[in-house]
């Protein structure tokens, strides 16, 4: 009698739980998908910067952002192989035409 009591205590509680479950599973990270710049909504001054994303692997994008045709910055995401650490290597020409090279390191918490 307790194993059969045993299987429908885990049935009901599987019955509960799957639904919340796969809503847990659909609420996955919002940044992942693809996007699409919507001119119509967007403003920008003196104009739109072209900003190319290419990934590299799972833990590896790189993102170049041209001006006129011109890069004006190029930034690399690194996310460490154990996911604990995010590095942002950030480097390019302000407005003033001076180099800049910035290394942002981000702690998962």
């Amino acid at each position: 009698m307790l194993p059969v009591l045993h299987m429908v205590t885990v049935g009901a509680v599987l019955v509960v739980m799957l639904p919340a479950i796969r809503l847990c599973a659909q609420v996955a990270d919002p940044v992942l998908g693809t996007w699409e710049l919507n001119l119509a909504k967007s403003r920008y001054s003196p104009g739109p910067p072209l900003n190319v994303l290419k990934r590299i692997d799972a833990f590896i994008l790189e993102a170049t952002l041209k001006k006129a045709g011109t890069v004006v910055q190029t930034t690399t995401r690194v996310i460490s192989n154990d996911g604990k650490t995010m590095t942002f290597t950030v480097k390019g020409t302000n407005a003033n035409g001076q180099p800049f090279n910035n290394v942002l390191l981000w702690d998962k918490r």
